[in-house]
């Protein structure tokens, strides 16, 4: 009889191991899944607000940055800002911004995000060198760059290298701005709305002219106008092929999505933009891991 029990209890323990089997392979799965949700969030969040990758496709920084660089962004140098629009989905949702880890200074590298204008009709990011901060006076001539007075020199030079997006050397423009400081409040008469034009506009208004000549902000007649952002004005280090605030103006610190640290790939641009994996005799390896200054 108990040779009889012992047989009958095997289907018994057979089932119990299954299901412990199965118990671990559940939590085993449970515990892979939510291990690998937890690395998509910090990839994400370390994409976001710490470092991104930005890739170099004109020679508009050339001596410093080369066409078919790939430079790592400092994010948190400026404050990094959170997504305005749900990922994949693309709903919009209001977006913050983190203070800032240090200040933006004169010679800084920087990434920034144009909003489109009649002059870049739709938005992008664009790598310059910080020039002149808020407050400063720039005055451009022909080829000389001053800033209060003082004049820039290296590393901004007119090279005459074409650009991928310029056949020619860009011409050079003779101007004299004010960079506008937050909390400046500037006329907006019709003898001065030309010198604040531009920057009135980067920061999200319309500026026209009514039937009588009259200045309106977004159709509305306005006599002054208060800056909401410190602004900035970039210029590329190859100057002469460079579309920078010398056409645009300047620009709000609003839009600064970090500071260049450091180049961590390099190819020549032929090989990167037609293919993920350039030959090896494209690869500028003496490129990888330069400091950006």
């Amino acid at each position: 009889m108990a040779g009889a029990d012992h047989t009958t209890d095997l289907p018994k323990l057979s089932a119990g191991r299954a299901r412990v089997r199965a118990g671990i392979l559940s939590r085993t799965l449970r515990d892979a899944s939510v291990l690998l949700l937890l690395l998509l969030v910090v990839a994400f969040a370390l994409r976001t607000f710490v470092v991104g990758a930005f890739r170099i496709p004109t020679r508009s920084m050339e001596r410093t940055l080369l066409a078919g660089d790939i430079v790592l962004v400092n994010k948190l140098a400026y404050g990094a800002r959170s997504p305005s629009r749900v990922p994949i989905l693309g709903l919009p949702i209001p977006s913050l911004r983190l203070p800032p880890s240090s200040r933006l200074a004169r010679g800084d590298v920087v990434v920034y995000a144009r909003e489109s204008t009649s002059d870049l009709p739709s938005r992008k990011f664009l790598v310059k060198r910080c020039v002149a901060v808020a407050g400063d006076t720039v005055e451009v001539s022909g080829g000389a760059v001053t800033v209060n007075g003082i004049p820039v020199s290296s590393p901004i030079w007119y090279g005459s290298s074409p650009s991928l997006h310029h056949d020619e050397p860009l011409p050079t423009v003779s101007r004299r701005l004010v960079i506008p400081r937050k909390g400046d409040i500037v006329p907006t008469t019709s003898g001065t709305i030309d010198d604040w034009a531009r920057a009135i506009e980067a920061e999200g208004h319309q500026v026209t002219r009514g039937h009588s000549g009259e200045v309106l902000l977004d159709g509305e007649r306005r006599l002054t106008y208060m800056f909401q952002e410190n602004h900035f004005f970039a210029m590329g280090d190859n100057a002469a092929v460079s579309m920078d605030s010398r056409e645009v103006g300047s620009i709000p610190e609003d839009q600064l999505v970090g500071k260049v640290i450091l180049v961590y790939w390099s190819a020549e641009v032929a090989s990167a933009g037609a293919s993920s994996f350039p030959s090896l005799a494209s690869i500028r390896w003496d490129r990888v891991g330069a400091l950006v200054r």
